[in-house]
This record gives structure tokens, C-alpha cells and sequence, in this order.
């Protein structure tokens, strides 16, 4: 994260993303497609059939800014909120996949963000989340992305 810091940009930590984990130990996994009724006739979205892991970010942010989900402390994904992490981590947003984000219309970056959640809790990546309150949101975002290339960010 020293990184971001140097590049000219104050993130702060925010929470640590832990998904959720059977008894055993094991992660509790969904498909909650199977649960729409778009399941006769709808259209899946690429990587709505799941699975999905649930999760969230208990930081009481309601700032609007520039987010960063980093895994062993590489910048993964930068997304930006209006609303707060709390809104965008919690249910429904990345940390709980709702029936209808799997199909056309729905959240198809819900289901990505999840999706590669679950991969880096399956490889034991320490995974976090850092938050930089801000007003410009489109220039801090893309001076991130530009500097740091994060592999969970799509075009």
C-alpha cells in the first residue's frame, strides 16, 4: 500500500474482507440464480451461475470516494461510491449476490468483484479494503487505474 501513498494518495484503510465460513471451516458458497424466477427463460449474465461467497465491509463509511480492494497488498480493483463501502459491500452489492444480479439487467459487476472475492479466500490472500474520501471521484479513479493496471478492473 506504500505504493498508493507515493503515487501522491492518502487511502485508509477501511476493513478487511473475510467471507463467510461454514462450521467446518470450509467457505459457505451460493448460487442464488437457482433461486430467480428468470431461471425459465432468462438470460444468464457471463459468471451468474457462481458461485458466490458472501461477505461484507463494516466500516460505517458513508463518504463518497475512491475505493481500492487489495489482496496481499496489491491493488486489485478501484471502484468509486457515492453512497459509502458500507452500501457497496453489503447486501445487496459485492458481498451478497441478490437472484436477480445473475441474469441480463442485473449487476454484472457485483458478480465479478464476488466471484474474484472468492478466488483470492480460496488462494489464502489476505484481502482489504482502502478508502479515500473525495470529491473528484472520475480523476482519482483514473489516475489509480492508469498508475496501478488492477487485474479485477474490466475495459
Amino acid at each position: 500500500m506504500a505504493d498508493v501513498v507515493k503515487a501522491g494518495f492518502s487511502f485508509r484503510p477501511a476493513c478487511e474482507i473475510a467471507v463467510r465460513r461454514r462450521t467446518d471451516g470450509e467457505i459457505e458458497t451460493d448460487t442464488p440464480h437457482l433461486r430467480s424466477p428468470l431461471r425459465k427463460g432468462g438470460r444468464l449474465l457471463k459468471g451468474g451461475e457462481g458461485p458466490f461467497c458472501k461477505f461484507n465491509c463494516p466500516s460505517g463509511l458513508k463518504d463518497a470516494g475512491v475505493y481500492l480492494i487489495c489482496c496481499d497488498d496489491h491493488v486489485c480493483y478501484v471502484g468509486q461510491s457515492g453512497t459509502g463501502l458500507s452500501q457497496r459491500f453489503g447486501s445487496p452489492g459485492y458481498g451478497s449476490i441478490q437472484p436477480r444480479n445473475c441474469y441480463q439487467g442485473g449487476q454484472s459487476t457485483n458478480i465479478w468483484i464476488n466471484a474474484n472475492v472468492l478466488q483470492a479466500s480460496i488462494a489464502n490472500r489476505e484481502i482489504s479494503v482502502w478508502f479515500l474520501p473525495s470529491q473528484g471521484l472520475d480523476e482519482v479513479e483514473k489516475a489509480i487505474k492508469s498508475r496501478f493496471s488492477p487485474p479485477w478492473n474490466r475495459g
